[in-house]
């Protein structure tokens, strides 16, 4: 799913010599996760997250420091899915349908990952699928996915920072999103497929 996922097999003592193998990103649903055409943030930047586990390595203690130390009068931030912590000022939509998932992202204007270790991240590909920038932690299949789409961090301290690095140059990180559709993805299979047949 990502070069870090591959490479962190190889530590943990995975063989590939001599072995055919490629790397294939995950994609989503184009017909559900798509851009929805809005070029500028709104004046109150309205900032997303999202999680179906509810696991503490799925970014939450970033979550709650942001909760803590974010301007809500000069954001918004919604997350949806399971939350270990009740937040005080973020507010929980909790686990939705996967169309309102898309609805959400399309009415958002950044989305933020603070997941770590996560090989690829299918919550921030249906991000970057609707043309919202990332902001992500600089950990797991992350920098792979996020390319120039958004900004890393690598601290709590950093994010409200990059944050407004963010916003002040939005249309330029925007631009420059780039995922793969599911038909790529399908095509990296099968041209996979046909090379280890081809060696039959």
């Amino acid at each position: 799913q990502s070069e870090w996922s591959k490479n962190a097999n190889l530590q943990l003592g995975l063989n590939l010599d001599n072995k055919q193998h490629a790397v294939v990103c995950n994609a989503v649903d184009g017909a559900i996760f798509n851009d929805p055409e809005k070029s500028e943030p709104r004046q109150k930047i309205k900032l997303i997250a999202s999680s179906w586990s509810n696991n503490i390595k799925k970014g939450f203690d970033t979550y709650k420091y942001l909760d803590n130390t974010l301007d809500f009068a000069k954001y918004d931030f919604d997350f949806m899915g399971r939350s270990p912590y009740e937040f005080n000022n973020i507010r929980d939509l909790g686990p939705l349908k996967t169309q309102q998932v898309a609805e959400n992202l399309q009415n958002s204007d950044i989305f933020i990952t603070a997941s770590e270790n996560d090989p690829c991240s299918n919550s921030l590909i249906e991000a970057l699928s609707c043309k919202i920038p990332a902001i992500a932690l600089r950990s797991g299949g992350h920098p792979e996915i996020i390319k120039k789409g958004g900004v890393l961090f690598d601290h709590d301290e950093d994010i409200i920072n990059k944050i407004e690095e963010l916003c002040d140059n939005y249309v330029n990180y925007k631009n420059k999103i780039i995922v793969k559709t599911i038909s790529q993805t399908a095509d990296e299979y099968l041209s996979f497929f046909k090379l280890l047949l081809n060696e039959d």
